[in-house]
């Protein structure tokens, strides 16, 4: 499940091919059960980061959830 803005900004950036843009996603790891919320940081060199942690469930609205949201700020 991916999170974008109601604008789409993120989906626009990388369809822009802009430099330093994200992409915020909750997955679920189907053989092992486990769900991750990541954040994908593709950096001006090509280069992308990943960040992630490991969450109970998956919601269509992260905003909604404390350790979730303040994952996105710290990152």
């Amino acid at each position: 499940l991916y999170y974008d803005t109601q604008d789409l900004d993120l989906y626009h950036k990388h369809q822009n091919k802009k430099s330093n843009r994200h992409k915020i996603r909750s997955r679920n790891y189907v053989e092992s059960g486990i769900n991750f919320l990541e954040i994908k940081l593709k950096n001006n060199k090509g280069r992308t980061v990943k960040k992630r942690i490991k969450i109970d469930e998956i919601h269509n609205d992260i905003k909604h959830c404390d350790l979730q949201s303040e994952f996105l700020q710290i990152t």
